[in-house]
């Protein structure tokens, strides 16, 4: 692997050691609305990483949901899910490198 740093020439041959992505904790969130704008209370978004553990949130009164401490660096699926509204998507893959605050759904219809 090899990366620049800006205002350097060269370097000498030692290693900085891998550079991953961390494991620290950020905010995976959005909001269910009708087609005419309006929030989905009640309603269930669920993520779920590669390796098929989930978890669960429910909107509140204007539609927004949160998950917190999600690992950054990982592919998740968001699903949405409702008693009354049917989303299309009603799921989308998402790769989180950093907070994320609009994995809105928007559902078909009132």
């Amino acid at each position: 692997s090899r990366f620049s740093v800006n205002g350097l020439a060269q370097f000498s041959d030692w290693t900085l050691g891998n550079i991953v992505p961390t494991a620290a904790g950020v905010t995976v969130g959005g909001r269910l609305t009708t087609n005419s704008g309006r929030g989905i209370s009640g309603a269930t978004v669920t993520i779920t990483d590669t390796n098929g553990a989930s978890r669960t949130a429910r909107t509140g009164s204007f539609g927004y949901y949160q998950f917190d401490d999600v690992a950054s660096g990982g592919i998740y699926t968001v699903a949405a899910k409702s008693r009354r509204f049917a989303f299309t998507p009603s799921s989308r893959v998402i790769a989180v490198g950093d907070s994320v605050t609009d994995i809105d759904f928007v559902a078909g219809g009132e």
